[in-house]
């Protein structure tokens, strides 16, 4: 992260943290906790704006954050919208005073104890970290294909999966507690699995990594999707030809992960920009400078849709998660780089980028188009690592999985030593992974 660039995107890294911050504290209630990604964003930000006005009105601060705490569910109720709540979210937003006076209270004592500069020493560090911002921007300007991380090496070896054996106990453990509850799900957010040998990785990992980035990257390329979009992609250093894992992979892949986990009421509502504001944007950038080629194929897909649709909501659900990951990114691991022909970068990648949100509305058409094929590929992906820690729960030592786009689309339940209880399961809940992710 060269200075100038550092400069510009310091204060929104310091609120990204702080906002980080704040989410961990209220999480600590469970009904905050499961209100999902987009209502949670709106809470922080009661939460950061009554502190900022308890500044010059240490008196009123409290009343404001209860105050404009009941003021999202007073919104919903005006607006209608107060069905669409989970029982979670109605939950999370009719905590009784003394709850919300408690959080209220825990987030002015966060900031009591970290001043702004004790926050930006702690993003200096990330910057210079081993595998920090700097080296994730080197990284993503890199042009050498990463063995094993390619699109093309994928389609030759797949995608590997293991579990060290100082593990093999454990899983042992959880398939003799209950046989027929499927080990992916009791290892769900367990860091121990070895993906394409990177270590501690989670269970809800495997799916991402296996279908949001492999089998969608190969999808799209198959549908000459990605050749359409070599320009947008060569701006973010072509993770497709050289390491679709890296930071700017997700770019393509948490469109997967979001689509999965809009089949969860809980990522359907509320959302950040919906569907009719998704139109806008593009109506916008016609008006003002014309649109590309990509961009007009999107608005019409768009416009092909009943705003009143399930799929339709899923537009904005879908979209409204990205943008959730992608400012939980930049915190984590840097702004993406808009990068020139040469790879060196001309800045930060916008949030709301065209181009992209225009590759963001084609996958997400493509999936709901072949929601049948999909939950198929997800549930051979899941089945295909389930027979595998079945295996290890018993006792043997297998091979590392090498799951390819042919053992996706040509799975067959019956070569597997799963009951036909766990296939169901795994066959009637495509989209668990994904949920509150």
């Amino acid at each position: 992260m060269n200075r100038e660039i550092e400069e510009k995107v310091m204060p929104q890294l310091l609120l990204l943290k702080r906002e980080n911050d704040i989410q961990n504290i209220l999480s600590d209630n469970p009904a905050i906790a499961a209100s999902g990604q987009v209502l949670n964003h709106r809470m922080v930000g009661v939460m950061m704006r009554a502190h900022i006005y308890g500044e010059s009105h240490p008196e009123n601060a409290t009343q404001a954050a209860i105050t404009n705490w009941r003021g999202i569910l007073e919104q919903y109720q005006a607006s209608g919208e107060v069905s669409r709540l989970s029982q979670h979210q109605a939950e999370a937003l009719q905590l009784s005073d003394e709850e919300l006076y408690n959080l209220f209270t825990e987030v002015n004592t966060y900031f009591a104890g970290n001043s702004d500069s004790y926050i930006q020493g702690e993003i200096h560090a990330n910057i210079n970290d081993q595998y920090g911002y700097n080296w994730q921007d080197k990284n993503e300007a890199r042009q050498t294909p990463k063995k094993g991380r390619t699109l093309e090496s994928l389609r030759e070896n797949g995608v590997t999966v293991s579990v060290p054996r100082s593990f093999a106990l454990t899983v042992k453990n959880a398939y003799e507690t209950d046989a027929q509850n499927p080990l992916l799900y009791v290892f769900k957010d367990e860091k121990i699995f070895l993906v394409n040998k990177f270590p501690h990785s989670k269970g809800n990992y495997l799916t991402h990594d296996i279908v949001d980035h492999f089998w969608i990257y190969d999808k799209l390329d198959r549908l000459g999707i990605l050749t359409r979009y070599e320009d947008f992609l060569q701006r973010i250093g072509n993770p497709q030809i050289t390491d679709i894992f890296k930071r700017e992979g997700e770019l393509v892949a948490t469109v997967g992960h979001e689509w999965r986990a809009s089949h969860h009421p809980v990522a359907q509502f509320p959302q950040i920009v919906d569907f009719e504001r998704i139109i806008r944007i593009f109506q916008k950038g016609k008006n003002m400078h014309g649109l590309s080629s990509n961009q007009r194929a999107a608005l019409e897909i768009l416009r092909s849709k009943d705003p009143q649709s399930i799929e339709a909501i899923r537009f904005g659900a879908v979209y409204s998660g990205i943008l959730t990951v992608l400012l939980k990114q930049r915190r984590k691991y840097g702004y993406i780089l808009d990068l020139d022909q040469n790879y060196d970068p001309k800045g930060v990648l916008p949030l709301i980028e065209p181009e992209h949100l225009a590759l963001v509305v084609e996958t997400t058409n493509m999936l709901s188009s072949n929601q049948e094929e999909v939950e198929s590929v997800i549930f051979g992906a899941e089945s295909i690592v389930e027979d595998y820690l079945e295996h290890i729960a018993k006792g043997e030592n297998p091979l590392a999985l090498a799951v390819r786009i042919s053992d996706l689309e040509n799975f067959d339940s019956k070569n597997t030593c799963l009951s036909e209880k766990k296939v169901n399961i795994l066959r009637q809940n495509p989209y668990y992974s994904a949920y509150l992710n």
